[in-house]
């Protein structure tokens, strides 16, 4: 396995241990929906919000706290999960917004 796919990443190109890949791996026994969002670190500084499998990123911020509260508003109205990494990757917690 590629070591940059060990960390939870939007890359296309890490097969998940679902047999899928990352933007469509499985979790807690269901998909993940199409309009989960991600905090994710920004390759320009800052965070950025991402839709699931979006190569851009729908928006960026100057601070994680920023990106987190507009990531949450939309899968809020979305009835949607989102995904907080942390800087190395690795996902710092999941929330679910189904109802």
């Amino acid at each position: 396995m590629n070591p940059a796919c060990r960390r939870a990443s939007l890359d296309a190109h890490c097969p998940s241990s679902a047999g899928g890949f990352v933007g469509s791996r499985v979790l807690r026994g269901g998909p993940v929906a199409k309009n989960t969002r991600h905090v994710v670190p920004s390759t320009s500084g800052g965070w950025s919000v991402r839709k699931q499998g979006a190569a851009r990123a729908s928006k960026t911020f100057e601070t994680k706290m920023e990106a987190e509260k507009y990531g949450k508003d939309h899968a809020q109205k979305d009835r949607a999960d989102i995904f907080v990494h942390g800087a190395n990757g690795m996902i710092q917690s999941h929330k679910t917004y189904n109802k």
